[in-house]
């Protein structure tokens, strides 16, 4: 991950615009994690913290997140133990674990965010 990083650092300071100065985090974030948290994946935590307790199935767990409107992001372990997320959260590669988000909800939640200004949260 850390190379797929420094791999679209360098891509960007490619074709940047001459008239920005700065990579910002919403950059980051926008271009780069947004995309990755577009699909399902395994063996891979999202760090979702809401504990919903244990279902029978991926696709329950992804029902309770669903059910709930501000919910983003789920996860669920081998052994059946739900959990999900209200602010979206990329995490780390964690086996025996599969995550999902809901990208129209993460994309939504982007928009009505409040700006940072261009001097702050510069990379």
């Amino acid at each position: 991950m850390i190379e797929d990083l420094w791999k679209y650092e360098q891509q960007w300071l490619a074709h940047k615009p001459q008239d920005v100065r700065f990579l910002l985090h919403k950059d980051i974030f926008s271009q780069y994690i947004l995309p990755r948290m577009s699909t399902v994946l395994l063996d891979w935590d999202n760090e979702s913290d809401g504990d919903e307790g244990n279902v029978g199935s991926f696709e329950e767990c992804r029902s309770k997140c669903e059910a709930a409107s501000d919910c983003k992001q789920f996860s669920y372990s081998e052994d059946g133990h739900c959990k999900t997320r209200v602010d979206p959260r990329l995490g780390k590669a964690t086996p025996h674990m599969k995550s999902g988000w809901f990208p129209d909800r993460i994309k939504r939640f982007e928009q009505v965010m409040a700006p940072c200004g261009d001097e702050s949260w510069m990379l």
